[in-house]
């Protein structure tokens, strides 16, 4: 029997429907998390804030909602409990299954995306942006040294907490590569690279190169870069000094490097786009930056305060 396409989609959205229901406040989770309400939805989980009952802290509480995708679920929280060290990774506190479906419990994070704050307080240069993302880049290098990596990176999925700093979050689609076939595909319109796109693609440590440069990208220009399969038809990608960027030659040939379509043009390894795009703008020391901080210290109380040299 053949189901047509429509019916697949009623069967889908039955089950899905069910579980994407959001649990009401009050619900105490795991015997020890309360929930307080809904502070984000994806397409397979809710996060809630919650109240760890036992320490009282504020935590962040994230639910699969769809039951198929439980044991990817799993692996994420495990994979970001390895990670837990890194300091532009959102720490995990712990995890655990209940009524049927699993959930991760992380430090709750104060502020906004990347997306939000780039357009609530106006766009970046290179130079901030390379000293942000710096801490960003070197979690990452540290993933592909394991041979992880992220696969979802985007300025919907960064965060940015009240003291400018970074963190990545929802390491739904990290996988362990070495050279080969993902089998599950994931699109991120804008900042996926070509072989995320096909299913045949060789994905590597250069995937995410491609998709951090495309978020840098988005960062200096206020503007999504075009996405790679329009780009395999006709490659109109402008430079980020076309749509005014403040940017140096240098540091613009490097970043449209790492957005190359071909990989095998492409950058390969984050730890060496990390190191030319240093070479144009050095990373500010501890010092440096808490005298910036000092100096700008009306500018630090908003959402998304300034990190560049004064």
């Amino acid at each position: 029997m053949v189901i047509a396409p429509a019916i697949w989609y009623k069967i889908y959205n039955m089950v899905t429907e069910k579980t994407n229901k959001a649990k009401p406040a009050g619900t105490v989770l795991g015997g020890r998390y309360e929930l307080k309400g809904v502070v984000g939805r994806g397409g397979f989980s809710i996060v809630y804030e919650a109240t760890d009952l036992k320490s009282g802290e504020k935590v962040a509480v994230k639910e699969c909602t769809v039951l198929s995708e439980k044991e990817r679920f799993l692996r994420e929280a495990k994979m970001l409990a390895d990670y837990a060290g890194e300091s532009a990774i959102v720490r995990v506190i712990g995890y655990f299954e209940d009524e049927e479906t699993a959930y991760i419990v992380m430090e709750f994070l104060e502020g906004e995306n990347l997306r939000e704050c780039i357009e609530h307080s106006g766009r970046w240069t290179m130079e901030e942006a390379v000293q942000r993302m710096a801490p960003v880049m070197e979690t990452l290098g540290h993933m592909h040294s394991n041979n992880v990596i992220h696969r979802d990176i985007s300025p919907d999925n960064i965060m940015v907490l009240g003291d400018g700093s970074l963190k990545l979050l929802d390491f739904g689609a990290a996988k362990q590569y070495e050279d080969s076939t993902l089998s599950r595909l994931v699109v991120k319109a804008s900042y996926s690279p070509p072989e995320q796109m096909d299913a045949k693609g060789v994905f590597g440590s250069w995937s995410d190169v491609y998709s951090i440069c495309a978020a840098m990208y988005f960062c200096i220009t206020g503007k999504n870069p075009e996405d790679a399969i329009s780009r395999l038809m006709i490659d109109d990608l402008q430079k980020p000094s076309e749509l005014g960027a403040d940017i140096l030659p240098a540091a613009e040939k490097t970043l449209m490097r790492g957005m190359a379509l071909d990989s095998k043009e492409r950058i390969h390894d984050i730890a060496l786009l990390r190191k030319e795009l240093e070479k144009v703008y050095p990373i500010l020391s501890e010092e440096e930056k808490l005298e910036i901080k000092r100096k700008s210290s009306a500018e630090e109380q908003q959402p998304c305060p300034r990190l560049q040299r004064l």
